[in-house]
């Protein structure tokens, strides 16, 4: 039974031990994760960070690696030029004097991931419970909506938790409403597939990211770095999810990636809407295609198959307030 005086999501995870937080799209997806991870650690966890990485890792020294698809990346990790999301976390988690590794998983299929993830488990000492945090909101996509976003590295990491069925608490979390519609995503879809997961009791609700919190301040700071770290690339994700939890709204132009496009920075997009994993693979249309992709340009082309499927897809509506 949940209570207005505590966010489902932290009552899911009341009597987890150990929590294993993921960025599911890659890029500075798990950075999306780290209030949720601060918060769970101040209250006790023994909480770890993941992220499907779109660096490179084949470069890395042998002894970073657990297993061929999964590293351990610490602030003095070696790697070719300035990139690396995980890296920059990392070297930001030493400066507060916090534990410093974040793990990094190849960019691959559903079987190799699935590995990837037993492995780091295992090394682990087991899980509780496994967040797959996703910048934005794609990852709530089915796949017959007009427009999926980039659902890939999303859909690769939904389908390889949902495939380890050991564990008791796998949720899905996503923060940055709104910013997907620059992938051509529309959010009135987004919020009508809320509403059919909540007649499915798989919707966990919503809450925000203040400003005047330990999370959100630390949140703010630990952008402020990985953006001093990568000058040519910083995230527009979270750089829009920082801009709305300062107050900014309308179009607050924060980097050149963005130059020529109009954004849209909202209270919205400090709002973490959180799912169950389970209940959200149920309602995706093709995640069980997936299953035996060994290469994320297998998944592309079976959602492509997909698509193509379809006798028709959801159209597009206007957000009507």
């Amino acid at each position: 039974m949940f209570s207005l005086l505590e966010p489902p999501l932290f009552t899911r995870l009341r009597d987890a031990r150990r929590v294993l937080i993921a960025g599911a799209g890659g890029g500075f997806d798990i950075y999306a994760g780290l209030p949720l991870a601060l918060a769970l650690q101040g209250a006790g966890k023994d909480v770890h960070l993941a992220n499907l990485s779109f660096a490179d890792l084949y470069g890395l020294d042998p002894d970073v690696w657990l297993e061929p698809d999964v590293a351990a990346i610490r602030p003095d990790t070696a790697a070719r030029g300035d990139y690396f999301p995980e890296r920059s976390l990392a070297r930001w988690l030493a400066l507060q004097g916090l534990p410093d590794t974040v793990y990094a998983f190849n960019r691959s299929g559903v079987q190799p991931l699935r590995a990837a993830y037993r492995a780091l488990i295992g090394h682990l000492g087991g899980v509780d419970a496994i967040v797959l945090v996703d910048g934005g909101t794609d990852i709530l996509m089915t796949g017959d909506e007009h427009g999926l976003g980039t659902p890939e590295e999303d859909m690769a990491s939904l389908a390889a938790v949902h495939g380890l069925s050991g564990i008791e608490h796998r949720l899905v979390v996503c923060l940055g409403f709104g910013v997907d519609a620059y992938h051509g995503v529309n959010h009135t879809l987004v919020l009508e597939n809320l509403a059919a997961l909540e007649r499915e009791g798989g919707y966990l609700g919503a809450f925000s990211l203040p400003r005047d919190s330990r999370e959100g301040a630390l949140y703010l700071d630990a952008v402020a770095h990985a953006r001093s770290e990568t000058l040519t690339h910083p995230s527009i994700v979270n750089g829009s999810i920082a801009a709305a939890v300062r107050g900014d709204f309308g179009n607050v132009q924060f980097t050149e990636r963005t130059k020529g496009s109009e954004l849209f920075v909202n209270p919205l997009m400090t709002l973490y809407f959180t799912v169950d994993a389970v209940a959200l693979a149920g309602r995706n249309l093709y995640l069980d295609r997936l299953e035996g992709t060994q290469l994320t340009r297998q998944i592309s082309s079976i959602i492509e198959e997909f698509r193509e499927e379809l006798p028709r897809q959801r159209a597009p509506r206007m957000f009507p307030h």
